[in-house]
Order: C-alpha cells, then structure tokens, then sequence
C-alpha cells in the first residue's frame, strides 16, 4: 500500500488503514498505488476527501436557527447516519405558521426496520456560559402516526465531544409524539397539525459546551415524521427592570416570520410587545405555560417584548424577517 494525501499529515503512508489530519476545511485529493504477486495498480481520487467543520457560537445577541429553507440537504456540516433509512428534504404546503415551508421528515411509512435509527446531526454549536445563562433548544414537528400498535419515535442526544460518545436529553414515542389523529394514508401536515417544543440545555449542565446534536428518528413502519425550525436561544435579555426574575423563558423561532411561541415555567405571565417606536402592537396572557403569538400583519423588524409575571419584569428582542 502507497498512499498520497496531499495537504494531509501525514501527506504519504504505507498503511492500510492510515489516519491522517488535514488543517482546515475543504476538499483533498487521494492516491492509492497497490502492488502484490500480480503486479501493480494505481488510482487516482479528485476531491475525495470532504472536510467541513462550522461551529455557531450562541450569545446574547446571536442565535443558532436550522429552517432547511436552503437547497442544499444535509445543511452545510450537518451530518446522515443511517444504515437502512435516512431523514429527507421536502416541500409541505402546511408549516407551523399554515405556509409553504421545505421541512426534513423521516418517511416512516414506506420504511419497515422496526427499531432501527436514522440520524441528523447538527454542525458544533457553542453555548454561552455564565451563572444567568439560558440555552434553549426549540424545534417544531408533526406526526400523526398510522395505527395504534405502529410506534415511531423520536429521540434526542447531545455530544460535547465531537460525536464520539452521546446523552440522550429527550424521548417520545407513538401517541406521546402524535400532533394529529392517525392516518392509515401516507400522511402530509395540515394547517394546524404542528406542534413546538423546547428544552432547556442549561439544566443539564451545557453552559460554555461546544455541543452538537443529533435528532435520532426510530422506525416502527408507522407514517411520516416532519422536523422543521431547529433554533437555539441563548439568554436573549436586553434589560431587566424591577427585581431580577427567577422564570424561565424561551422564544422561538427567533426570527420568526410573523408566528412565534413563547414558553415559560411561570404560572401566570402577561406579555407586551412594543415596536422600537414604543408603540403597543400586542397584549396576551400566558396560562399553562405555552401560548403561540401571531404578527403576520407587523412590518419586518425588531421588536421587544415585555414579560410581566408578579413583581418579576423581562424584556426580550424579537426580529420579524
């Protein structure tokens, strides 16, 4: 064996199975000469190599957002893994806000590999640290399921070590995942049929961590599973009047194309939202924890939002695209 790894180190061995680190991202040629009894074979591979590293680091002022929007699937340094199936790319006429959107899904419907998973790794994400710091992980999703009996599910996993071990932070399965009634057609979301979901990285101990997660989806030949809106929110405060707060809060998708939720662990929550003008253009009431705001009749760009629970008072930026 005589390999030649161009800007690779190191750049030539004679191993079978060589290792090799390359600097930075981008694509390397690869050449392979092999002699035994019956003589010698050479071949050359162009562009054979494919190096992609991207982290997002997440701040107060920057969020991570994944919306699949883009052409290009897997997204730039997101990652397949799979044996039997994989997550896909498609157009629905129905997303979260009742739009056109492009969404990955898993079509569990064709696909009969009870048990078996397909993985979406997201690319490395950096998370703010600090003793306040709020990291959410929010993402919407649909699934009607086929029949009782058919359980799909989804799990989701966190690495901070490049990939090479995982923790699972979240898990639903069958009925637990449904946001619609069971279709026994392959079945496409409707407006309406989304649901939003969040969670919060820093209770498990991911403050100041380069992450990356994967979005595990697990067959059992039931019907399509929709992903759409990844995002991840870092603490996202703008000022703080009063007293500090002790809530939790999570906004998303931020930006958002006019619809919005927001969740929190406060009871009772009442929210403003103020043009940069300081004019009021909404008022709502949270009970229960989760209320889904629309300003698809708002002008494109920043507003605040003021989050009133008690005696406690947030604000938060929100950015209509």
């Amino acid at each position: 064996w005589q390999w030649s790894f161009p800007g690779g180190t190191p750049s030539s061995s004679s191993q079978e199975d060589p290792v090799v680190v390359y600097p930075e991202p981008g694509t390397y040629d690869v050449s392979l000469t092999v002699t035994d009894a019956f003589g010698t074979s050479s071949q050359s591979y162009t562009d054979f190599i494919h190096y992609t590293d991207s982290v997002s680091l997440i701040t107060n002022t920057s969020n991570f957002a994944q919306d699949f929007e883009n052409s290009n699937f897997p997204p730039t340094a997101w990652e397949l893994e799979s044996p039997s199936f994989s997550w896909l790319s498609t157009i629905v006429d129905f997303g979260i806000d009742c739009l056109p959107t492009t969404t990955t899904y898993v079509d569990h419907y064709w696909i009969q590999y009870p048990g078996e998973e397909a993985y979406l790794i997201s690319n490395k994400i950096s998370l703010e640290n600090g003793v306040s710091a709020q990291n959410w992980l929010t993402y919407d999703y649909a699934y009607s399921g086929y029949a009782s009996g058919y359980d799909d599910g989804l799990r989701i996993d966190i690495s901070t070590d490049c990939g090479s071990t995982w923790d699972s932070i979240y898990g639903a399965i069958g009925p637990d995942l449904q946001t619609a009634p069971y279709e026994s057609n392959a079945w496409v979301p409707t407006c309406g049929s989304w649901a939003s979901d969040s969670i919060n990285l820093s209770t498990w101990g991911l403050n100041g961590d380069t992450i990356m997660v994967r979005f595990v989806a697990i067959n059992d030949y039931g019907n399509h599973f929709y992903l759409d809106n990844i995002n991840i929110n870092g603490d996202n405060i703008l000022a703080i009047e009063e007293n500090n707060s002790n809530f939790n809060i999570a906004i998303y998708p931020n930006p958002t194309k006019g619809i919005f939720s927001i969740r929190t662990d406060a009871k009772d929550m009442r929210v403003e939202i103020y043009s940069t003008l300081g004019r009021l253009v909404s008022e709502e009431n949270i009970i229960g924890g989760l209320q889904h705001i629309d300003l698809n009749g708002q002008p494109k760009g920043i507003y605040f939002i003021k989050l009133k629970s008690g005696t406690k008072i947030e604000q938060r930026k929100l950015i209509i695209q």
